[in-house]
């Protein structure tokens, strides 16, 4: 089993948790490669760790299974890194909020045993992938919750105008125009007034 392990801050009292994720995924012969900034940042249990730190890292390492270390923010943040590998993500909660990072710290053990096991499910989400004219985000172009189109802070309303597969939808006036998944349903859509959308849905929300 290949497990790519991703983290953005680190925390002092994240230290027994991190080092007995490490030990225990070892113990199961798991072969680890650990995100490069994060490394750097925390004082692991070994330094005998591969490490990656771009996109084709991650790609030539090829794991079974991408772990993320902190909340919900830290997978959407990990999705910059994994784009279109499709690997599944298992997201362990050190942070405050935990919808999509549920795995609660007094339950990494028995977490790590189910993964070892395979005794667990997959359930696929649907992504964003953004293309402009001329590139704005050329290698971070992917989103798991949400895009959004702006004006200007000193212009007035612009108007939107929205096709699908080639034919034309609507014009919207307006300050700008998210366009939402179903698991990004529950952030900044909810907040402009859109539905909330089951998270496996393949809806999308403008």
């Amino acid at each position: 089993m290949k497990v790519f392990i991703y983290g953005q801050y680190w925390k002092a009292d994240d230290a027994p948790h991190v080092n007995g994720l490490i030990t225990q995924l070892k113990s199961h012969g798991a072969d680890l490669c650990i995100y490069q900034p994060y490394l750097e940042k925390a004082h692991l249990a070994s330094n005998n760790h591969t490490i990656a730190s771009k996109y084709d890292d991650l790609k030539a390492f090829a794991p079974d299974v991408f772990i993320t270390l902190g909340g919900d923010g830290t997978i959407l943040s990990a999705i910059g890194l994994i784009r279109d590998l499709e690997i599944p993500i298992m997201g362990i909660n050190l942070g405050r909020l935990g919808f999509l990072a549920s795995i609660e710290q007094e339950r990494i053990s028995m977490a790590v045993e189910q993964l070892a096991n395979k005794k667990y499910t997959v359930t696929r989400r649907t992504m964003l992938k953004m293309k402009s004219s001329p590139e704005i985000f050329p290698e971070q172009g992917f989103a798991l919750n949400d895009l959004t189109l702006l004006k200007r802070d000193n212009s007035s309303m612009v108007v939107v105008r929205a096709y699908i597969d080639g034919l034309f939808l609507s014009s919207y006036w307006a300050d700008g125009l998210i366009v939402s998944t179903a698991t990004g349903s529950t952030g900044y859509s909810l907040s402009c007034g859109g539905p909330i959308i089951f998270p496996t849905s393949e809806n999308l929300i403008l």
